[in-house]
């Protein structure tokens, strides 16, 4: 039994001592470092202030290049990198995709330009934190991979903001160091004071030629072009002519669905017409003349409209459609004479419109890779038409519509981000 007591006080010291050594001080072995992206840019953000405040310049450079190397391009160390290739005098609007995380991939990785697609984005997203307002996918990136910093997403934030309040401070402490390019003069003042630099600055003719420049314009560009998926609802009234005007005026709604270039639309669409004839009028159907007073139409086709004139939020179009038309004459559940039997009888033609169209923008809206733009559109169109009712009434004639359009088009173009 003392053997027993022995051994188990034994095994329970070894345990006791074991449990002693803290899993912290594991700490120290793991020497093998993979040098995770976000542990890098924790670690980078604390250093890089650091090392300006206390001159280390050499070593803040070297400090940018290992972040670029462990990281993919994100604003956080594009912001940084800009203002220290200015501090440096190494300042040039290209910007190596190679120097990157994915240039370990030798074979794959390009020299292409990071800086060209990426500094509108840069610029909104840095304008955007540097009011506070930090990426809370970064923060669940933080949680995703398991870094125990930032503790909580209170010191993820008041993480960020001093490094915020620091990328402000640094371009402060450029302004007036030596004679800056009109880029480089811009992009001091904008990370200096995001909030009172305007991006339409950049019109100015200082920046003939730059990057920066070129890609606002194409900003502006798109912002004015009006393109992207159209959707619409319409309504107005039918107005036949010659003999088909026996039938009446009938009022219809329908909708549309297609697509806008710069210049030309192009929808498929489908009415409905109703609202039965004022005046009778006869078909013939299973070898009996029948008089009726029943309508009901359908017009499905395709229009096209080109721009013919464009003034401020208003635009006139010339347009055409082809498509067919068609009337019910009998409805579903009209008896004949025995009562018994159901009768549906149409008259139908295919046909061609030429036409105009008085669109007026009534709003724009833009969100993340997504611009929509709003419209009432006044439509004119003469439609040509060749009903046949043979043994009936004679329906020949052609037919105007005037009707309004409410609608929309959506372009998602990711190219561009929203800028203010």
């Amino acid at each position: 039994m003392k053997k027993v007591l022995s051994i188990l006080f034994l095994s329970l010291a070894a345990y006791t001592t074991n449990a002693q050594v803290k899993p912290e001080t594991m700490a120290g072995l793991m020497k093998h470092r993979m040098y995770p992206a976000y542990e890098v840019e924790y670690n980078a953000i604390l250093l890089a202030q650091d090392m300006y405040h206390r001159g280390s310049y050499d070593s803040l450079d070297a400090l940018c290049a290992f972040w670029a190397s462990h990281s993919r391009p994100n604003e956080r160390l594009f912001s940084l990198a800009m203002l220290n290739s200015i501090r440096s005098n190494r300042f040039r609007e290209f910007v190596s995709r190679s120097q990157y995380m994915m240039a370990r991939n030798t074979s794959t990785i390009s020299d292409s330009d990071v800086y060209r697609p990426s500094v509108l984005f840069m610029l909104s997203e840095y304008k955007k934190a540097a009011r506070g307002s930090f990426s809370d996918e970064v923060y669940r990136l933080w949680q995703f991979n398991n870094y125990p910093l930032p503790k909580d997403v209170t010191d993820y934030y008041n993480f960020y903001e001093k490094y915020y309040a620091f990328l402000k401070e640094m371009a402060q402490s450029l302004e007036g160091k030596r004679s800056y390019s009109p880029v480089e003069a811009y992009l001091i003042r904008f990370y200096s004071l995001p909030d009172s630099i305007t991006y339409s600055e950049l019109d100015s003719t200082i920046y003939s030629g730059t990057v920066l420049q070129e890609r606002y314009k194409a900003y502006s560009d798109y912002r004015k072009s009006i393109t992207g998926l159209d959707i619409g609802l319409r309504g107005g009234i039918w107005v036949p002519q010659d003999r088909l005007a026996l039938l009446g005026s009938h009022p219809y709604i329908g909708y549309q669905i297609g697509g806008k270039s710069k210049k030309l639309v192009w929808d498929l669409m489908l009415d409905f017409r109703f609202v039965r004839s004022p005046n009778e009028y006869q078909v013939f159907k299973n070898d009996t003349l029948r008089t009726t007073r029943a309508y009901s139409g359908i017009n499905a086709g395709l229009e096209f409209s080109h721009l013919l004139a464009r003034f401020g939020k208003q635009q006139i179009d010339f347009q055409w459609a082809v498509g067919y038309d068609g009337i019910q004459t009998l409805p579903t559940g009209a008896n004949t004479n025995t009562g018994k039997q159901s009768l549906t009888h149409y008259v139908g033609s295919a046909y061609i419109s030429p036409g105009l169209v008085w669109r007026v923008y009534t709003g724009q809206r833009f969100r993340a890779g997504l611009q929509r733009n709003t419209y009432l559109a006044l439509v004119a169109r003469y439609n040509i038409v060749d009903y046949k009712n043979p043994g009936g009434t004679d329906l020949h004639g052609n037919y105007t519509t005037v009707g309004i359009i409410w609608g929309t088009y959506r372009n998602s173009n990711r190219n561009f981000p929203v800028l203010d």
